[in-house]
């Protein structure tokens, strides 16, 4: 069979295996992804009217639609990265960070 499973380079997996590297990638593509693309939104729903002097409504509209292309692209990333751990680091660090600068927005006055 063609095609990494996640698994150690050159390592034949056997069938349960596979089916669960398959399973945790569609899980973080999924899951983690909406996490990730979640805190975007909020973020910039948070940071456009503060940092671009955009109205609150128009800077909703702005983030909720371009949460659905961010969320179209980490799904096709997620599946294209070639290692699991490197795609629930980058997925639960992107979060972490995200959300970190959504408290730190929103501290500001």
């Amino acid at each position: 069979m063609g095609g990494s499973t996640g698994l150690a380079d050159g390592i034949a997996a056997p069938g349960w295996q596979r089916a669960a590297c398959v399973a945790l990638r569609v899980l973080g593509a999924v899951g983690g992804g909406y996490a990730f693309c979640a805190a975007c939104v909020a973020w910039l729903a948070v940071a456009l009217p503060r940092f671009a002097g955009a109205a609150r409504s128009e800077a909703v509209l702005a983030a909720a639609m371009s949460g659905f292309v961010l969320y179209l692209a980490v799904l096709v990333w997620a599946f294209s990265v070639p290692s699991l751990r490197r795609l629930w680091c980058a997925l639960a660090g992107g979060t972490a960070l995200v959300c970190g600068l959504l408290h730190w927005t929103m501290q500001l006055v």
